[in-house]
């Protein structure tokens, strides 16, 4: 009996030792962990950022238009600087930047030189993206910062207060040239200056429509609407570059000598960017319209240059219920109707037959079908009533990039 007990005892303070083990074990587990996170967050803190996003040196920022041209002129005359600017839709204020690069030690070298200089020393970094935000947000999931170069702590950038002598002529004050037909809308890539041809929309302000439709690159006659130039804005939405929306400003056009230029830097795409494909199909068939060449050329020339590219073609039509349709045969050519063969399906059938058109037309220019998903919506996601006299125009073909 007395054996029984002092075995039971022994067991008892086994069984404590091995608790009070076990549970120096777990916290020292948690001061670990707690020490690994701390490091992480240290890691981390200071550029969160993906790096392939451009750095802008940056001098100002402004809420009224015309002060940024005119700090732009300041910078040419007194510091001797070729400023641009662009608007941040996020802080809707228009960034005045002297250096635009992918290298972070570059933008906060320079930043840090500039801010020795008395009348330069609020310079900062911006990191991340201008342009115009899509449906899904893009601004917001960049993450986009202003940093101050000399603690690398971030800024929260309010509008500078504007000078009484800061402000410019209304441009509809100003007379422009009756002989406009010089103007060329330079649309060019921000990364390397190589030009990109297409196709700018100007639109009016007031009544929401658009008034012409210009090639990019090649001199243009825009006589028809220098009589509203204070109501014009230019879109340049060329797929495969994120869309850019500039106003006409007439001071600037005065100020160049001819060929005046309207300039336009655009960027690619990224994960995230939802654009659309303007290809086009006879109605009911999945064959592509003659005119859909020079879109799938973009297509293929954005997969091409960034083998890294995923994407997702989101194809809609304006009908739901089953129709005779018209597809493109085994070996049938992608444009030429005559060749297609009949078949019946709804809408949704409708939306992968294109979509497999589009991939099995990148696939032939050699693109791994591998980094190319489907998304057949038929009707289920129209932008136009059924009453609407625009009800056709929800057949529609969009790109969503997934990875970049």
């Amino acid at each position: 009996m007395q054996s029984n007990f002092h075995i039971m005892k022994y067991k008892i303070k086994c069984i404590s030792v091995f608790m009070h083990l076990l549970l120096s074990s777990f916290l020292c587990s948690v001061a670990l962990l707690e020490g690994h996170t701390s490091s992480v967050k240290a890691a981390t803190h200071e550029d969160p950022i993906e790096d392939n996003m451009p750095y802008y040196v940056v001098i100002g920022a402004f809420s009224v238009e015309a002060n940024a041209h005119r700090l732009i002129e300041q910078a040419a005359a007194q510091w001797h600087y070729t400023a641009q600017y662009a608007f941040n839709y996020k802080r809707q204020l228009f960034y005045v930047y002297v250096l635009k690069t992918l290298v972070r030690e570059e933008a906060y070298g320079m930043a840090v030189e500039l801010q020795s200089r008395q009348d330069l020393r609020k310079t900062w970094v911006y990191h991340g993206t201008f342009g115009v935000p899509s449906l899904s947000s893009l601004e917001d999931r960049d993450h986009a910062q202003d940093v101050d170069p000399s603690t690398r702590e971030r800024l929260n950038i309010a509008a500078k207060p504007t000078p009484a002598q800061d402000s410019l002529k209304n441009p509809s004050s100003l007379q422009m040239s009756k002989d406009a037909s010089s103007i060329v809308l330079k649309a060019f890539r921000w990364i390397d200056q190589k030009p990109v041809n297409g196709t700018v929309r100007a639109l009016d302000k007031q009544s929401a429509t658009m008034v012409g439709v210009y090639q990019t690159n090649t001199p243009s006659s825009l006589k028809e609407i220098i009589h509203n130039i204070d109501n014009i804005t230019f879109v340049a939405d060329i797929f495969g570059y994120r869309k850019v929306i500039r106003k006409f400003d007439a001071s600037d056009l005065e100020k160049q000598n001819s060929p005046k230029e309207i300039s336009f830097e655009l960027e690619r795409l990224k994960k995230g960017d939802i654009a659309n494909l303007n290809v086009t199909f006879p109605d009911q068939a999945a064959i592509f319209s003659p005119e859909s060449a020079e879109e799938l050329n973009r297509l293929t020339e954005m997969m091409n240059e960034n083998k890294k590219y995923k994407i997702i073609i989101h194809v809609h039509t304006y009908f739901g219920d089953k129709r005779k349709l018209m597809a493109r045969g085994n070996k049938g050519d992608f444009f030429d109707l005559s060749k297609a063969v009949p078949t019946s399906g709804s809408g949704k059938k409708l939306s992968q037959m294109r979509g497999e058109l589009i991939r099995e037309y990148l696939r032939s220019q050699r693109i791994d079908t591998q980094r190319i998903q489907i998304k057949p919506w038929g009707d289920k996601k129209p932008i136009y009533g059924k009453q609407s006299e625009q009800f056709k125009g929800n057949e529609r073909t969009e790109i969503e990039i997934t990875r970049d």
